[in-house]
């Protein structure tokens, strides 16, 4: 049984993330490489943030102090990723002719270094929960709501990894187009979705999860409009139209 929980949870948490690694980057070498300076960045800004509360001891009474400031050194960390990208645009046009560039175009460049930071997301959050599921006994498995401990923390996971992906895309857009203000949406959407996880300590999933799943809803909406997304390319995804690669917004 055990094993059987750890495989479902396993899939819930990671399964939607790699189903886009393995879409968007796996199969392109180029790719590839942008995924793992996104995943390095993720983990500095995460190192940066552990050190920072591990020097500063008044940091470790109480989370409220901790998050935001998390939230705030990853957003950092996305926008110095966002001048990388900058940087590899520049080489890839001198390098790659037109086809190529579009398959590396600045909105499929913004998903690769989101699935990286997505991914970083939920191998810190998941692996030592999975872990523990792993047995001989289960902890969290007791009468109540917590008997849902494991499932609903696996759904927060895939959550926040989808989450990063659509972030990167409008706030990599946003910075493009120096508009401030999408800008500071993305990061108070962050605060937002890491602030209604709060509820989980009071076993009060019926409020966390919603309030997360909202904020995906929304932001992978806001992500799709800003890649181009279109009437007709939803409907021929939907349908599997033959027309859909020439008219997907990535």
């Amino acid at each position: 049984m055990t094993i059987l929980l750890f495989f479902g949870c396993t899939l819930i948490s990671f399964g939607p993330i790699s189903s886009l690694l393995a879409l968007f980057v796996c199969r392109n070498p180029v790719r590839q490489v942008m995924f793992f300076v996104g995943t390095f960045f993720a983990m500095i800004t995460l190192a940066s943030a552990s050190l920072i509360w591990y020097a500063l001891t008044p940091l470790t009474d109480s989370v409220s102090y901790t998050f935001p400031l998390s939230v705030i050194l990853v957003e950092v960390g996305r926008y110095v990723s966002f001048l990388v990208t900058g940087k590899v645009r520049e080489n890839f046009a001198m390098q790659l002719n037109e086809t190529d560039l579009k398959l590396h175009s600045r909105h499929v460049i913004s998903l690769v270094f989101g699935v990286g930071f997505g991914c970083v997301s939920g191998f810190i959050t998941m692996p030592v929960i999975l872990q523990q599921l792993t047995g001989p006994a289960n902890f969290g498995l007791v009468d109540g709501q917590s008997q849902y401990f494991a499932v609903c923390s696996s759904a927060l996971c895939m959550f926040f990894t989808l989450l990063h992906c659509s972030w990167n895309v409008v706030f990599f857009e946003a910075v493009q187009l120096k508009n401030h203000t999408w800008a500071v949406i993305v990061v108070c959407l962050h605060l937002l979705a890491s602030t209604a996880t709060f509820f989980n300590k009071f076993e009060l999933y019926y409020v966390s999860l919603p309030v997360v799943f909202i904020i995906l809803c929304m932001s992978v909406t806001w992500a799709l409009m800003v890649a181009g997304m279109t009437k007709e390319s939803l409907y021929n995804t939907i349908t599997f139209s033959t027309d859909a690669s020439s008219t997907s917004p990535w």
